[in-house]
């Protein structure tokens, strides 16, 4: 949405012809963190908002520096307040390794999910915790990694090593352990899916 310029004004006078027009909808958005404005989501809350796809990527500002977010970490957690006081669900856009994390970062990281749970619980906050940066064909983190010697593979079957070899283990590890975790849940007791439970509310 960009801020308080145009896009702001469109996206305000949006809500508000809903909100006059009586229509009864539900819809998402899918913005980031310093997108997010009290007075903006509070009136497309009223419009029919009820989930947000927030693109905070990191709990450490060192690697939203080397992400080039130009956003904070204090960004972060003022959006994620904004949207929990709403009482709206969010699917935050998470990146929790990346080739270049180190152990500094990565707890930073953890301590990051951990806050932002406590704050708005699991029933609203959705998240993959053992994500990892994706080298997409043709980006700078692609041409890094393999400038680097990193990258492995091709476009369509890519893999990647981390700079820390331990981090590396830890990556694959975890990925493995919350992949055979998450298949015994689904299959035993079901899974409680935060993709539909936001549209019945």
């Amino acid at each position: 949405m960009g801020g308080k310029g145009k896009n702001y004004e469109r996206v305000y006078k949006l809500a508000e012809e809903i909100i006059k027009r009586g229509m009864d909808i539900n819809f998402s958005i899918q913005c980031r963190v310093n997108d997010v404005d009290k007075e903006l989501f509070s009136i497309l809350k009223k419009a029919g908002l009820k989930r947000v796809f927030l693109g905070v990527e990191s709990g450490s500002q060192t690697v939203l520096d080397r992400f080039k977010k130009d956003v904070s970490v204090e960004d972060n957690i003022k959006a994620l307040k904004i949207l929990n006081d709403l009482d709206l669900y969010i699917s935050m856009g998470f990146i929790m390794f990346d080739p270049h994390i180190n152990f500094k970062e990565l707890s930073e990281n953890i301590s990051f999910i951990n806050n932002a749970v406590k704050l708005i619980g699991k029933e609203r906050l959705d998240y993959y915790p053992v994500s990892r940066l994706l080298p997409l064909a043709g980006t700078e983190v692609e041409r890094d990694m393999k400038e680097k010697g990193l990258y492995k593979g091709n476009s369509l079957n890519y893999n990647y090593e981390f700079d820390d070899k331990t981090i590396g283990f830890i990556y694959n590890l975890s990925h493995s352990v919350y992949n055979l975790v998450g298949n015994l849940k689904s299959r035993f007791k079901g899974s409680s899916d935060i993709n539909t439970k936001w549209i019945k509310r």
